[in-house]
């Protein structure tokens, strides 16, 4: 919940309500226990999913029509599943492309939000009417100019509204966030055709993508990637600038109307540093992650930096052997730690491989994995799990540039590993039992069929009479996933039956409020 939006008020006690609404959780803040009172909310907030949430797979997705697919940004949702938001060239031209699945990675529905012209989602984040919303950018027809474009859809990714912010000048967006108010808070970036280059663009709007206030932050040539609400109401931001042959990370903070507080720097001099993510940590301050290096030397390090409150660096690390390595996304875990995940490029091979690098409190290396084949793997963005494990969401694959999602248990372990692209069809009817089962209030229901059939999925109570109707039309072969919502049925035994063709069989599942 803290980590969908929330800014936690500075008082000695506080209630807070999952975006989910599931749930109020009172907790007691202090300087030496917030960090853990703010876990422990969490663990209630998800009650048994934390100890169900036990899968580990790595899979692609990717379009029919020879393209390229990406996935920039990944959110868990309340049922236990995934959402990986990017965009796909597959049919031509370019689209924002949704991917939802299931606890374990089965493709549960996709999205795509076409227009007349090129789309693409660079960021996503969970609202609080448990949908999503996607910002990215959009070209204008005919022209070499992108505008800033933001979706907002419901839980199943349909579209609520659109809103494209165009003022004649390339802009995008690279990050947003849902505000305590319900509204959004984004960050990108604009092209200032009177002077040249670019500055950070930084955009408040309401709950319905309604423009409230623009901010332009400049120096040299400037771009935004990275924001996040702050405790005391306020935002912080991160991107890089480039100053002649220097380019520096810039970390700005602002108060609630979008008014610059402070501004700090960092990097070697006579080197790059570039930002790709900023946090905001338990304690008040705030962890940068990116890379640094000699300029287009393909010899980089990843870049991770702890700031206290004021910006002021507490430390810095970098991560490295002979290869050259990016820090895309980083997240602060459970046990005060770190999380990262990028991609380390082979200059000789020019592949990249993804990489998963697990710190301590002082940024210290615990575990790296890394994962990929014959072509580039990159993670572009991290989340830690229910169950304390971590999802990844990037690109690569094993014949193509696919939409790339994994899921690790706690070490960085995968045991599982299938693709949308490559999998067999089934050698036969099956019907597996629901996940996560006891559940509250939603559980994936799965089956397998071989060949095309008529199929019918319903739910019955114990006394036989029948809940719902699941499904009731002619399906494709291939692996099938169902999404059953109970929010409106009282806690006990319920069962689930399958009918294709000459096959039916029933399987138990156990509601608990």
């Amino acid at each position: 919940a803290f980590d969908q939006g929330f800014a936690m008020p500075q008082s000695s006690s506080t209630m807070v309500k999952s975006v989910a609404g599931q749930a109020f959780v009172g907790f007691a803040q202090s300087s030496t226990t917030r960090h853990e009172v703010g876990f422990l909310a969490d663990t209630l907030l998800r009650g048994t999913l934390r100890s169900l949430q036990t899968c580990t797979f790595q899979t692609w997705f990717g379009g029919s029509g020879g393209g390229t697919e990406q996935g920039t940004s990944v959110l868990q949702t309340t049922d236990g599943g995934y959402v990986l938001a990017g965009g796909t060239t597959s049919g031509g031209g370019g689209r924002m492309y949704i991917v939802k699945t299931n606890s374990c990675g089965t493709q549960v529905w996709s999205q795509t939000y076409p227009t007349p012209s090129y789309d693409w989602c660079n960021a996503s984040d969970a609202t609080n009417d448990g949908g999503f919303i996607f910002a990215g950018f959009r070209s204008v027809p005919n022209t070499a100019i992108t505008d800033l474009f933001y979706v907002r859809a419901n839980s199943e990714g349909d579209t609520l509204w659109r809103r494209k912010i165009g003022e004649g000048s390339n802009s995008q967006a690279t990050g947003v966030r849902q505000t305590p108010d319900g509204g959004f808070i984004i960050i990108g970036f604009k092209q200032r055709p009177t002077i040249g280059g670019f500055a950070f663009y930084l955009l408040k709007t309401n709950a319905n993508g309604d423009t409230l206030w623009t901010k332009l932050f400049h120096s040299a040539n400037d771009g935004g990637t990275s924001v996040e609400p702050t405790t005391d109401g306020g935002y912080i931001f991160t991107g890089h600038s480039q100053a002649s042959f220097i380019i520096y990370i810039v970390l700005v903070k602002t108060d609630s109307l979008g008014n610059q507080r402070w501004l700090r720097t960092f990097g070697p001099t006579n080197n790059e540093a570039r930002a790709y993510a900023v946090r905001q940590t338990l304690d008040g301050g705030y962890i940068i992650c990116g890379r640094t290096g000699p300029i287009n030397s393909n010899n980089y390090s990843a870049y991770l930096v702890k700031t206290d409150t004021g910006g002021t660096i507490v430390w810095e690390k970098r991560f490295r052997n002979a290869l050259s390595w990016t820090a895309y996304d980083v997240r602060e875990t459970r046990d005060g730690g770190y999380i990262l995940t990028g991609d380390i490029y082979n200059p000789a091979t020019q592949v990249s491989d993804l990489f998963l690098l697990k710190t301590n409190i002082n940024g210290d290396s615990l575990w790296m994995k890394t994962f990929g084949g014959s072509n580039n793997d990159v993670g572009l963005s991290v989340r830690q799990t229910f169950d304390g494990g971590y999802v990844v969401g990037g690109f690569g694959g094993p014949s193509t540039s696919d939409m790339y999602l994994m899921k690790t248990d706690e070490a960085g372990t995968v045991t599982a590993v299938h693709g949308s692209r490559t999998r067999e069809l089934p050698e036969r009817i099956t019907l597996h039992q629901n996940y996560p089962n006891p559940f509250n209030p939603a559980t994936t229901i799965e089956y397998e069929l071989p060949s095309s059939a008529h199929v019918q999925l319903r739910v019955y109570d114990i006394l036989g009479r029948e809940v719902t109707t699941l499904v009731n039309e002619v399906q494709t072969a291939g692996y099938h996933a169902v999404l059953f919502e109970a929010s409106n049925l009282a806690s006990g035994v319920y069962f689930y039956r399958l009918e294709a063709g000459k096959f039916t069989q029933t399987r138990r599942m156990l509601l608990i409020r």
